[in-house]
């Protein structure tokens, strides 16, 4: 029994995972976090596992879409087979001595792999089952990855096969000499040298999973020349640096295809290529460095820091529209007051005067209710639950909803449905549409836009950007900020593919609500406010119109600090993406101004639009009282307010220590106080009877949890957002809504 217990665990498989945890625990770490994925241990907030579980190929969950995330998963594989090849192989000098050595370390190094590929399935067979798949559509899922997984390993194998020598093919008369363009990369050791280091580390291992998996014995190679021993490490080696090399070369070459729908695989697949190819440059720089890596790696992020302070700003993400080559706006307080004063703000106030008188004229003599409209972010959640809550609320209120609506901002997500929504209703007014109720624009809205954002990241961003476009007269880098503008712009059909400006005149007369974009500025927390209309009077509290010079503007109207670099020739979803730049996901967009600032997305400063409402209903307050029957503002959130009874009061000390920086984590609920503060506030300034709120929040209609808030939705998921309009809170809001608007 004692010999049985010794012989499993010298065999070479168990001995390769007592390695693994020794000696590679970052290796290892991107196993456990591709679990923690498809568990929902880490993003399940953001549908990390649905990306993996239930991935889209060209908007379709298919054959096509398992099979590349089986052609990724077989290259992360490779490289972890290669990384710990080139690592670990000499602590096991037998191996030279078997046919094939590289592909038989790897049959023995696959008991990780082929766990996660059993559990992988069985995640997909509960999930695909619970969502309704038939046996044959799942059979068909899971035989698309079992597809391309041997797809891809069968082209690592050739190659292989082609480029590596074992012992038996090993011509002794020649010497295989690595090109001079990879001595730098590979390592020559001392055969002398070489020998020591095996020797000194060898591992006992008595038994190997040959590659017709059957169960061998190892063979003592005392007898077999060490250097030549030697010789075969050093070159398969080499051969496995090389396709390394040509790995990172083919992905970067996929950058110049990002236009072609084609080349967008599953988002799954693209985190797949990304672990392979972090596994592969940490292996191959441990193998190079050995102790000196962490020290090398850190001098570089600090000299690459350095050295792109300056030289890196043509790849830096832009506003598209704007001219970067012209002076640069000079961004300081002084300069904005100037551009915000108390002549321009009422100069502002006047003609939106004229607007809102245009809007008056559409209704005779009955006083009509003012409506204003604030959307949440959230992803393509909220992007869908705001699409979803104003059309079938327009649809029932037979037009009213949108027609008595003046104003639309708000952040993120939520903004992309609204903004949609609007053009829809513009080309309606035109009679370019027949319906605006119609199913497809919820099914156009709720599109994915993962896959363009993380194949972008793979083949070009964590790369310098080789490839441009022009717009304008003006050229950009194209980056993940460009290949998600234009696969919005495919999903909505082009509709919104306009300019700001293009957006005035239609604006001006009434007809459609005004827009406003409202992205964050990373450097100072204030923000912008993108419209085709002078907005001066929002940027500040009205109380200091007259005086702006007293406080700081806590907002910028876009248009005209940028007049002088073509403000006005900002492309509207470049705007819109602006105001939806949550971290990494969307690259920050970096503007033309002295000193240089960036934005992000408009949530940081407000997740659910009420300050502007708030803000423009105090200004307008004389005119709304004398032309309207009052205020109705609609707050459009893709997320239900906080639970505080389900808080856990079970907590570690490691979670007690760290817990005071948890208030970071609730800045969106320490947002909610206050706009709930801003309502009251708007509450105060009017009669009570003049000023009704009126809410609609998503909620699970059907799912047990809440849909994911990401820019990819599974199709349960859409359906359970295009249902929570017909929870009974929603339907009492409508109701009111429809009173309210009769």
């Amino acid at each position: 029994m004692k010999q049985k217990l010794l012989n499993i665990l010298y065999a070479f498989p168990i001995q390769l995972i007592v390695l693994h945890f020794k000696k590679n625990v970052l290796l290892l770490s991107f196993w456990a976090v591709l679990l923690l994925f498809i568990t929902g241990g880490i993003g399940k907030t953001f549908g990390l596992k649905y990306l993996f579980l239930d991935p889209e190929y060209l908007n379709q969950v298919n054959f096509w879409s398992f099979y590349f995330i089986g052609l990724a998963f077989a290259g992360f594989v490779t490289a972890w087979n290669i990384s710990t090849y080139l690592l670990h192989s000499t602590r096991f000098p037998f191996i030279a001595s078997l046919h094939r050595p590289f592909i038989q370390f790897s049959v023995n190094n696959s008991l990780f792999p082929t766990l996660f590929i059993v559990f992988y399935f069985y995640k997909i067979i509960h999930f695909q089952n619970e969502n309704g798949a038939d046996s044959l559509t799942l059979w068909r899922y899971l035989l698309g990855f079992v597809a391309g997984f041997s797809t891809s390993l069968l082209l690592f194998v050739v190659y292989f096969r082609l480029t590596n020598k074992d012992i038996f093919s090993y011509d002794v008369n020649k010497r295989y000499k690595t090109p001079k363009f990879l001595r730098g990369l590979v390592r020559q050791r001392d055969k002398n040298q070489e020998r020591t280091i095996v020797d000194r580390h060898k591992w006992r291992v008595d038994f190997y999973i040959s590659g017709g998996l059957r169960l061998r014995r190892v063979r003592s190679v005392a007898h077999y020349n060490q250097n030549i021993l030697t010789e075969i490490f050093n070159q398969h080696h080499k051969n496995a640096t090389i396709l390394q090399l040509i790995t990172i070369v083919a992905l970067i070459s996929l950058g110049f295809l990002m236009d072609f729908k084609e080349f967008r695989i599953p988002a799954g697949a693209s985190i797949m290529i990304l672990f392979a190819m972090f596994t592969s440059v940490l292996g191959a720089l441990w193998y190079w460095l050995r102790g000196w890596h962490v020290f090398t790696i850190l001098s570089l992020l600090i000299i690459i820091n350095i050295a792109t302070v300056h030289t890196d700003k043509k790849f830096k993400n832009k506003a598209y529209g704007l001219n970067y080559h012209t002076e640069k706006a000079i961004y300081h307080n002084d300069s904005v007051r100037t551009l915000q004063n108390p002549t321009i703000i009422q100069n502002d106030i006047d003609k939106t005067i004229v607007i809102l008188n245009n809007w008056r004229r559409k209704f005779g003599e009955k006083k009509p209710k003012l409506v204003m409209i604030g959307v949440s972010g959230g992803g393509l959640r909220a992007s869908l639950w705001s699409m979803r809550v104003l059309q079938y609320s327009d649809s029932l209120s037979n037009g009213n909803l949108t027609k008595q609506t003046t104003l639309i901002t708000g952040a993120s997500g939520g903004m992309l449905g609204a903004a949609y929504y609007r053009a829809l209703y513009q080309e309606f007014l035109f009679n370019r549409l027949n319906s605006l109720y119609h199913e497809k624009y919820l099914q156009n809205i709720g599109r994915d836009l993962q896959n363009a954002v993380a194949f972008s990241i793979t083949v070009n961003d964590l790369f310098v950007p080789l490839s441009n476009f022009k717009i304008q007269n003006q050229r950009y880098p194209k980056d993940r900020g460009y290949l998600f503008e234009r696969q919005f712009h495919e999903n909505t059909e082009n509709l919104l593919s306009k300019r700001i400006i293009d957006f005035q005149q239609i604006e001006a007369s009434g007809k459609i609500p005004m827009l406003m974009i409202t992205p964050s500025i990373a450097n100072d927390g204030k923000r912008f406010i993108i419209s085709p209309q002078g907005v001066t009077y929002l940027t500040c509290p009205k109380s200091v119109h007259q005086n702006p010079q007293s406080i700081n503007f806590d907002g910028i109207d876009f248009r005209r600090f940028f007049n002088n670099q073509s403000g006005n020739n900002l492309e509207f979803v470049t705007a819109l993406r602006m105001s939806a730049t949550y971290p990494y996901i969307l690259p920050n967009v970096h503007l033309p101004t002295s000193p240089p600032i960036e934005v992000v997305d408009a949530g940081w400063r407000d997740n659910t639009g009420v300050d502007l409402p708030v803000r423009f209903a105090h200004v307008f307050k004389d005119w709304i009282d004398e032309n309207t029957d009052g205020v109705v503002f609609i707050q459009i959130r893709a997320f239900a307010e906080e639970d505080t009874s389900k808080l856990s009061e079970e907590q570690g000390i490691i979670k007690s220590l760290i817990n005071p920086l948890g208030l970071v984590g609730q800045f969106m609920h320490m947002q909610a106080f206050h706009q709930n503060d801003f309502i009251n506030y708007m509450k105060s300034i009017y009669d009570e009877d003049k000023v009704d709120l009126i809410q609609f929040f998503y909620s699970p209609s059907k799912l047990t949890e809440k849909a994911s808030m990401s820019f990819h939705l599974t199709e349960k998921e859409k359906d359970d957002i295009i249902n929570a309009i017909y929870l009974d809170k929603n339907q009492e809001s409508l109701k009111r809504l429809i009173q309210l608007l009769e």
